[in-house]
């Protein structure tokens, strides 16, 4: 390899990164050199969590959601964390996560089943595990889906709990979708179910177009006010369409 090749090939690196830092944008980015990266894929940097918390009630209905406003791309990966509180006295229940789009009801779904399962459908498929999960007071749960390698792993309290697998599955997640959180979808955008609701407080859910690193969710459950950048929701208002009785809460807000 001659001198000449070496450094254009070092020059033609440092532009690329250089052009990436400046105006970060993952989706042109990323398959590259992540913006802000430890070199490994990871951002080392973090930004300020958006603070958002939102109570359902509960009950046996089918009112009581909310819909995402902001379009959803197709995804090769994410990475979805929220902090949840269930109603006093009771263990966690009901859809916390429902994605649907014409062609499949369960795109992605994230499911409390009641007798303490935790049920995760990806592109129609169920991971087939039924693992306790039991949930009754204010935790910390992230779950990070990587469709090439058919897996989910979910974290509690900023530790890994769990890894799925889902068999023959490593299609990518069809974009353009219904993103509903509190309700299960049996059809596109419908089909609700009263039994299947979620009751209890939801905060700062927040979601991301690739999967976190370990450390960047546990240093998330440590400090509720510095977040893994670029993420692609949050539940701010303008985002989302509130249904029902759902009602936002003040939050102590990071300043």
């Amino acid at each position: 390899m001659s001198a000449l090749y070496t450094i254009s090939v070092l020059f033609a690196v440092a532009v690329f990164k250089s052009q990436c830092q400046s105006s970060c944008d993952l989706n042109s980015c990323r398959l590259q050199v992540v913006c802000d990266s430890d070199g490994t894929g990871h951002t080392r940097n973090s930004e300020k969590c958006p603070q958002t918390a939102y109570n359902f009630p509960g009950g046996k209905q089918t009112t009581d959601f909310i819909r995402v406003k902001s379009p959803i791309p197709q995804m090769r990966e994410f990475s979805i964390c929220a902090w949840m509180t269930p109603k006093s006295g009771s263990n966690v229940k009901g859809a916390f996560v429902s994605y649907s789009t014409p062609r499949m009801d369960n795109a992605f779904l994230v499911f409390f089943e009641d007798g303490n399962k935790l049920t995760l459908w990806y592109n129609q498929v169920n991971s087939g595990d039924t693992t306790d999960f039991r949930m009754t007071t204010r935790t910390h749960f992230c779950i990070s889906l990587e469709t090439f390698l058919g897996t989910a792993k979910i974290y509690v309290n900023g530790a890994l709990f769990q890894t799925r697998t889902f068999s023959n599955q490593r299609n990518e997640i069809e974009g353009g979708g219904g993103f509903i959180i509190g309700q299960e979808q049996d059809s596109y955008v419908g089909g609700f179910d009263g039994s299947q609701s979620f009751a209890g407080v939801i905060e700062n859910f927040m979601m991301w177009n690739r999967a976190l690193s370990p450390e960047e969710i546990t240093t998330l459950y440590q400090g509720r006010c510095l977040c893994p950048k670029y993420h692609m929701l949050h539940l701010a208002l303008h985002e989302i369409q509130v249904y029902g009785k759902v009602t936002a809460q003040e939050v102590d807000g990071c300043h």
